[in-house]
């Protein structure tokens, strides 16, 4: 019976070794399947880092053109009203000069008409 029963025994714990090493092969898949998704994490975190960098990049280009835009309207606004300006000056000066001699000729006139009036109407005293 002790013959009978070690190789009982022996079937048993063979089994069950057997048992083991299906689960182990099945941790160990379980193992490289988890290694794949690791890498494809890491992967997908190298996608983020990539993809930041370019919007970082895409930042600071847009910033610059529309630095450059802005200062290009400020200076295409300033030269515009600078001219404006200066035309302005110039006829407001020539419109100054000929209200000037308008002034002028308003005063002889006003001159003549006064004496006409004296003339025409005298004082009575």
């Amino acid at each position: 019976m002790d013959l009978e029963l070690k190789e009982y025994l022996d079937g048993k714990f063979a089994g069950v070794d057997r048992q083991f090493a299906q689960v182990h092969e099945k941790f160990a898949d379980v193992d490289r399947q988890f290694a794949q998704v690791h890498q494809k994490f890491a992967d997908v975190d190298r996608k983020f880092e990539n993809l930041h960098a370019d919007m970082e990049s895409m930042e600071a280009r847009l910033k610059a053109y529309t630095d450059e835009r802005c200062e290009k309207v400020e200076t295409s606004l300033l030269t515009a009203f600078h001219t404006w300006a200066q035309t302005y000056e110039v006829r407001a000066r020539a419109t100054s000069a000929m209200l000037a001699g308008v002034d002028e000729r308003l005063g002889l006139i006003e001159e003549r008409v006064a004496a006409l009036e004296r003339k025409t109407y005298p004082r009575a005293s």
